[in-house]
């Protein structure tokens, strides 16, 4: 409910907070552009929970029907009309996008964004939009960062069923 729009839209303005500020900060460039993408990263996740919970599901049809205000700033006075749903996916993918230049990949930082999480993300989004060859490459790449991704899988799911993603995954190679 209102929870979700409030608490989505006061991380969006976190992140638009460091994204704003961060050319003023002094320090370690690569770290500085790490924070940069790490902020992309949120602000697209926050978008893709206010989507998934406020707005239509994705489908071609559905691409011309209310989606969410993009506040891209901290201004108060940045406009908060609803952009469409294919507007809003789109700021979504151009948020992971940015994110994608994280140089971060250790996994055991789960308390933090790193090139799995990204390729995980993007892995999600492509597969709600339909588009199964990018939704296969970035969950290909997400599971390769680390084994223990796919022995967690196999807990999960089963050994069989982690075989058979296994063996589409060989295919593909």
């Amino acid at each position: 409910g209102s929870g979700t729009w409030s608490s989505a839209y006061k991380n969006i303005f976190t992140a638009n907070t460091v994204l704003e500020n961060l050319s003023w900060v002094t320090g370690d460039e690569a770290l500085k552009a790490d924070l940069k993408a790490e902020a992309h990263f949120i602000r697209a996740f926050q978008n893709w929970e206010l989507l998934n919970t406020y707005c239509l599901p994705y489908s071609p049809e559905n691409m011309k029907e209310p989606g969410i205000p993009h506040k891209t700033s901290t201004s108060f006075e940045q406009s908060l009309v609803r952009m469409n749903l294919e507007e809003s996916y789109r700021f979504v993918e151009e948020d992971l996008k940015e994110a994608l230049k994280i140089t971060v990949d250790n996994v055991n930082r789960r308390w933090r964004v790193s090139i799995p999480a990204v390729h995980s993300f993007l892995a999600r989004f492509y597969l709600f939009c339909h588009d199964y060859d990018q939704a296969l490459k970035y969950a290909d790449l997400a599971l390769q960062a680390d084994a223990r991704l796919v022995a967690s899988l196999q807990a999960k799911f089963g050994t069989g069923n982690v075989k058979v993603v296994e063996k589409s995954i060989e295919k593909r190679a």
